[in-house]
């Protein structure tokens, strides 16, 4: 009897996540911020689902890192297909909306989810453990730039400029890029087509 009682709850737990996935967690592409997400979901880990939203996302619900947790709570009990939903989700098509921007429609449990994602650049400087500096920039390219070698190689280089107050800390390491956030998180309505291969 005491099993058949257990046997309920038992569904509602999401398994936390293996050791290779999370070597693979980051942002380098929509279904690798898709991973991180889910990943942070099933560990319960919110500063972890923190980091994959975009900034605009954040400022649409004046999200801080500590307000994300009060958010969270309400946006879960608003949305119960979130947790697990978005969570347990699998992949069933990528959509590009425009440069930087792309769609994934996702199924879970016979339910349909959407998230539209967008590219964000940015520069972070950092003095050991401490952060200087973290800048959204508009184009990477204005501050990453290449030029060929005569020996047929590439020197990669980045330009940052501190704010004033960051002090005479040295930088011990710059980080140029982009990374893929989201920026929207919705039930789809419409069956979507399977993923091309």
């Amino acid at each position: 009897m005491a099993l058949a009682l257990a046997l309920p709850g038992a569904g509602c737990c999401l398994n936390p996540p293996a050791a290779d996935v999370i070597l693979d967690l980051g942002f380098r592409s929509p279904e690798q911020t898709l991973l991180t997400f889910q990943t942070g979901m099933r560990g319960d880990l919110p500063r972890l689902e923190y980091a994959c939203l975009s900034s605009a996302f954040r400022a649409r619900e004046g999200l801080s890192q500590l307000a994300y947790r009060e958010f969270r709570d309400r946006w879960m009990e608003e949305n119960p297909w979130l947790r697990k939903g978005v969570a347990e989700a699998e992949l069933v098509r990528r959509e590009d909306l425009a440069p930087g921007a792309v769609r994934l429609y996702l199924s879970s449990y016979g339910q349909r989810f959407e998230l539209v994602l967008v590219r964000e650049d940015f520069v972070q400087a950092y003095s050991g453990e401490r952060l200087l500096h973290d800048e959204l920039i508009e184009r990477l390219s204005l501050r990453l730039g290449t030029e060929d070698r005569e020996d047929g190689g590439r020197e990669v280089f980045a330009d940052a400029t501190l704010p004033v107050g960051t002090g005479d800390a040295p930088v011990t390491e710059l980080r140029v890029g982009s990374e893929w956030k989201i920026d929207d998180v919705r039930e789809s309505s419409g069956p979507p087509r399977p993923l091309e291969s």
